[in-house]
């Protein structure tokens, strides 16, 4: 049967009328996508890492799942960029972050924002102890570290942001207690009041719903 094009031009409007007066009067939730991502700290570059979260919280999913595969190590300048888009993404936007893998140090950073966390079994972390750090001789090493012949360099680059990171860590963890030792990362963050309980995750869920709702 042919339908004229006037009819359908009509029936779109209509549909399109119909829905925008029914969120205006909240009965209809206009629901928004999730976006998935996985970065891969095994394999990809630090950077690129960070312009995948970006690009991700620049499309305000309603929820952003991110999955963490790879064992590896990230750089703390790239770590702390991450950590400030993560922590102050936008307040409509809910985290979700699986972990497939272990995590050193600064790599926590890319958990602990969210909202839900899910774990492989047997997944551990290991964080470095910033006293042991601050106990070697920099100016004995000074030669691995020295741009040129004329220019001393005190520490790492790396080293004096990793101070950053542990600022943050011991936030949530008590670093120096926990330090270089491979814990059991969900059963660690669990100790610590860092997952939230089932309850405590519905009531978030209806809480997040309802100012959506609201919106």
């Amino acid at each position: 049967m042919h339908v004229p094009l006037e009819f359908m031009g009509f029936a779109v409007l209509g549909a399109w009328l119909v829905g925008k007066f029914l969120e205006t009067r909240g009965i209809l939730t206009v629901q928004r996508r999730m976006i998935e991502i996985t970065l891969n700290l095994a394999s990809e570059a630090d950077w690129s890492l960070y312009d995948k979260v970006k690009k991700a919280l620049e499309a305000a999913p309603q929820t952003l799942k991110i999955e963490i595969v790879g064992l590896g190590h990230i750089q703390p300048d790239a770590v702390l960029a991450i950590y400030d888009l993560l922590i102050n993404r936008g307040s409509s936007i809910s985290l979700h972050v699986d972990v497939k893998t272990s995590l050193f140090d600064g790599s926590l950073l890319l958990v602990l924002p969210a909202q839900k966390m899910t774990f492989r079994a047997n997944s551990w972390f290991q964080l470095d102890s910033i006293k042991k750090i601050n106990s070697i001789d920099w100016d004995y090493h000074e030669n691995s570290w020295r741009k040129s012949k004329c220019q001393t360099i005190n520490e790492p680059a790396e080293v004096t942001d990793y101070r950053s990171v542990a600022s943050i860590l011991n936030e949530f963890l008590p670093l120096e207690e926990i330090a270089d030792r491979r814990l059991p990362l969900e059963a660690t963050l669990k100790e610590y009041g860092l997952i939230q309980s089932e309850a405590e995750e519905l009531e978030f869920q209806k809480m997040f719903a309802l100012e959506c709702t609201n919106k």
